[in-house]
C-alpha cells in the first residue's frame, strides 16, 4: 500500500448533494487540501456559521471503523471542555455526525476558533513562549483525558497502535526494549493526537495567555503521551537543523528554550516535575527517526505518482537533503543545542 492513498475524483455536485440530504442547509465552499482526505471550506448561508467538510474514501470499509473511534475521541474531550473542533450532527439524523455514501466517508467539522499560524520565513511563532506554554497545556489537558476515554469508552480499543499507520512506516524504526515495555504503562501511553504542529492548530489569544483550537485527528494513535508532544517540537527541530546543515548558519531560536516551554504548559496541568527529560529527548529523537523513515520512501513514491501535492514532494525532498547534509557533516542530533 503506498504512503499517500488519494481519493477518487470527487465530484462537487455529488459532496453537494450529500450535504443537502444530511447536513442542510450547509453549503460547499473551496477545496482546502486534496490527500488522504479532500477537505472544504463551508458555510450555513442562513447564520454565517463556517465549517470544514472531510471526505474520506471507503472503498475497503476500514476507514470507517477508524473515523468512528476518532469520531468518539473528539466528541468525549470536546464534551470536558479541550479546545477542539467537533463534527457536527446530522440534520437528518441528530444521532449520528457522519456520513457513508457514494463510497465516501463525509464528515462535518466546527471551524477552529483563533487565527492559523503563516509565518513560515521570519517565524516569529518559534519565539512565542506564550505558543508554546500553550501547546504543553493542551497537550497536558488533553493526555489527562485521553486516559478516561481509555478508561470509559469501547471505542478505545479501535484506535491504531503506533506503528500502523502510513502502511507501518514505524515497523522498521529501531526502538529500544524499555521504550517497547512503556507502551503497557498506561501513565505514560495511551490514545495521541498524533500530528499536533502548527498546521494542524489556531491560536487564540486571550489577556493572559493563549489557547489552541486543534484539528486533523486522523491520526489519532494509541503510543507513548511524550511522543505526541515531540512531534509538536518538530517544526522548529526541522526548521532550524535543516538551516544549519545546509548553511552551517543558526536559525534565530533556541530549540531548548522551546522545549522548557512546553514542559512548563505540560507540568502545569500534570504536576511538578513530570516530564521525565531525557525520555522526552528520546521520543523528539524517535520522531526525527519517523520522519526519515517516511519521507526516504515518500520521495521514492511521489517521482512515480501523478497528481501529488507538490508542497509534499518538495517537503520530502527537503527533509531527505538535510539528512544527507547531517550525515555528510557528521552532525549529530542536538549538536548545537
Amino acid at each position: 500500500m503506498p504512503l499517500f492513498e488519494k481519493n477518487a475524483p470527487i465530484s462537487t455536485e455529488t459532496l453537494q448533494t450529500i450535504l443537502n440530504n444530511h447536513y442542510a442547509p450547509i453549503t460547499l465552499g473551496d477545496i482546502i487540501k486534496e490527500s488522504q482526505n479532500n477537505t472544504y471550506h463551508a458555510e450555513n448561508p442562513q447564520t454565517q456559521q463556517r465549517y470544514v467538510v472531510r471526505v474520506t474514501s471507503n472503498e475497503t470499509h476500514d476507514n470507517e471503523v477508524r473515523i468512528q473511534s476518532e469520531l468518539a475521541l473528539i466528541d468525549y474531550v470536546h464534551e470536558r471542555g479541550l479546545s477542539v473542533c467537533p463534527a457536527i450532527k446530522r440534520s437528518d439524523d441528530v444521532t449520528k455526525n457522519y456520513v457513508v455514501e457514494e463510497g465516501l466517508v463525509v464528515v462535518v467539522f466546527v471551524y477552529a476558533d483563533g487565527e492559523p499560524i503563516t509565518d513560515y520565513v521570519v517565524c516569529d511563532w518559534m519565539k512565542d513562549q506564550l505558543l508554546w506554554e500553550a501547546t504543553g497545556r493542551w497537550f497536558g489537558e488533553f493526555h489527562q483525558l485521553s486516559k478516561g476515554f481509555q478508561a470509559e469508552s469501547d471505542m478505545a480499543e479501535k484506535v491504531r497502535n503506533y506503528d500502523e499507520l502510513h502502511d507501518g512506516i514505524m515497523k522498521s524504526a529501531t526502538i529500544e526494549d524499555d521504550l517497547i515495555q512503556l507502551l503497557e504503562d498506561h501513565e505514560h501511553s495511551g490514545i495521541l493526537h498524533g500530528d499536533v504542529n502548527t498546521s494542524n492548530f489556531f491560536v487564540q489569544t486571550l489577556p493572559d495567555k493563549k489557547v489552541l483550537s486543534v484539528f486533523d485527528w486522523d491520526q489519532s494513535q494509541y503510543g507513548w503521551y511524550l511522543f505526541d508532544v515531540g512531534q509538536s517540537v518538530m517544526g522548529p527541530y526541522i526548521l532550524s537543523r535543516a538551516k544549519f546543515a545546509t548553511t552551517g548558519e543558526q536559525m534565530d531560536c533556541d530549540i531548548l528554550e522551546i522545549i522548557n516551554w512546553i514542559i512548563a504548559g505540560y507540568e502545569e496541568v500534570m504536576g511538578d516535575g513530570y516530564v521525565d527529560r531525557e525520555l522526552l529527548k528520546r521520543m523528539i529523537l524517535l520522531r526525527r527517526q519517523f520522519y526519515e523513515l517516511f519521507c526516504r520512501r515518500a520521495v521514492v513514491e511521489l517521482e512515480s505518482q501523478e497528481g501529488v501535492d507538490e508542497h509534499m514532494r518538495g517537503f520530502c525532498q527537503d527533509i531527505v537533503s538535510w539528512f544527507d547534509a547531517e550525515t555528510e557533516k557528521g552532525i549529530q542530533p542536538f549538536d548545537y543545542y
